[in-house]
């Protein structure tokens, strides 16, 4: 297992975005407290679900074609097989 963790001394920040801005929600198979049990194991959702600070942001996220990509050093794409059939044709995801 390899963990990688940011440099105490540099400040992180966490933005949340989706191409409508506003509230997001997981489906039910990547909720871990879900019956079928399929993410049972996913502690970092586990966190998203019990941090209040953390759930806030996916109840407001901002909307990405309003914020410059060359701002941030990472971009992570959240969101399995939503994200690969449902934001490949989103303007606002890909680059031309």
């Amino acid at each position: 297992m390899l963990m990688v963790v940011a440099n105490p001394a540099t400040s992180t920040t966490l933005n949340v975005a989706s191409p409508d801005g506003g509230r997001v929600e997981m489906d039910a198979m990547s909720d871990p407290r879900d019956e079928s049990r399929w993410s049972a194991d996913d502690l970092i959702t586990m966190g998203f679900i019990n941090t209040p600070e953390l759930a806030a942001l996916l109840d407001n996220t901002a909307v990405l074609a309003d914020l410059n990509h060359d701002n941030f050093d990472a971009i992570v794409v959240c969101g399995g097989q939503s994200s690969m059939f449902g934001l490949r044709n989103r303007r606002s995801v890909c680059r031309e």
